[in-house]
């Protein structure tokens, strides 16, 4: 049984930021990266622990996890897994300050 997806108003302007990022250069890429996201999101409501954990700041959480946008191996998804949802945290390029932006 698949998982509910919910994004968080963060995540939601992340993908916007990224699809204008990449619109910059081509908006057909930028389109195609925006269903890749929706398809990765997907397929992490079905299986939610794909992605590796992923601990930050002093009090880590053992429910936060990373995934990558599949196709975009630089994107990353950071998402908590809960009873029945999983919560889109943020959405970030790997060359960012990760660590400072999901503190």
């Amino acid at each position: 049984m698949a998982l509910t997806i919910s994004k968080r108003r963060q995540a939601v302007r992340d993908l916007e930021e990224c699809f204008v990022f990449i619109a910059d250069d081509n908006i057909e890429v930028a389109l195609s990266f925006l269903i890749a996201a929706e398809r990765s999101l997907d397929e992490l409501s079905r299986f939610p622990f794909l992605g590796k954990a992923y601990e930050v700041g002093e009090f880590p959480n053992e429910n936060r996890r990373v995934w990558h946008v599949s196709g975009y191996t630089h994107y990353l998804l950071f998402y908590e897994v809960t009873a029945s949802a999983i919560d889109l945290i943020r959405v970030l390029h790997s060359s960012g300050d990760v660590d400072d932006l999901l503190v």
